[in-house]
């Protein structure tokens, strides 16, 4: 039962990023791309998790690692709170080699 949320949010990042991903097949006449993997990927979009009051998993940290701090510094900028079902587009930070994140507020680490 807890899946439920979780894929919900996956349904809805999907519906947020495909107008973009369509924009882009038009301009460039390439067909889109995406990818789900649990190894790093470092270029183009990132569909990141982040959990309550920032907090970021095993992947944000390797990306919080490789910007010098950019995640960090962009969630206290904008203020995400990442809270359940809430969702924030950034420019990536310099260093983490993409384009474009979208932040998913995943809730308390505890209850995901």
């Amino acid at each position: 039962m807890k899946k439920l949320p979780i894929l919900f949010m996956l349904l809805l990042t999907l519906i947020l990023i495909m107008p973009a991903a369509l924009a882009n097949q038009i301009r460039d006449n390439q067909p889109t791309k995406i990818v789900f993997s649990d190894k790093s990927v470092t270029d183009g979009h990132l569909v990141l998790g982040v959990y309550a009051e920032g907090k970021l998993g095993f992947y944000g940290n390797q990306i919080e690692e490789s910007s010098n701090g950019g995640l960090t510094y962009a969630i206290n900028a904008t203020e995400f709170k990442a809270e359940k079902m809430t969702t924030q587009l950034i420019t990536a930070p310099i260093g983490s080699g993409f384009k474009q994140i979208l932040w998913v507020g995943l809730g308390n680490k505890d209850q995901v």
